[in-house]
């Protein structure tokens, strides 16, 4: 499901998919270069905070949380400065983006 050189952007907060996120690292051996784009982790994810996972994730994260610091100088964490109004926008006029995961609740 996952390759290399993904730019995988996933949905926020009650949105992120937790699931996908904290099983992503058991694929590190099969992929290289995948940028993860989160706005606020609500998880501890291995992917991140693992120096193991240095040329296979980068959590490029819109806030510095406890778990995003951590994880900084292994290289596996990035802050991405912005306008959180105009991010969406001025991420694809930088790239386009063809994978988003979020995890939908269906109402009613």
């Amino acid at each position: 499901m996952v390759k290399s050189d993904y730019d995988i952007v996933v949905g926020l907060a009650s949105a992120e998919p937790m699931d996908f996120l904290e099983r992503l690292h058991e694929v590190k051996d099969n992929v290289e270069n995948v940028n993860v784009l989160t706005c606020l982790n609500m998880g501890d994810y291995e992917f991140t905070k693992n120096p193991d996972m240095y040329g296979h994730f980068t959590n490029l994260a819109w806030f510095y949380t406890p778990l995003t610091r951590k994880a900084h100088p292994y290289k596996t964490a990035s802050f991405i400065p912005n306008h959180l109004h105009l991010s969406a926008e001025d991420r694809l006029s930088y790239k386009k983006t063809k994978y988003i995961y979020d995890h939908s609740v269906p109402y009613g």
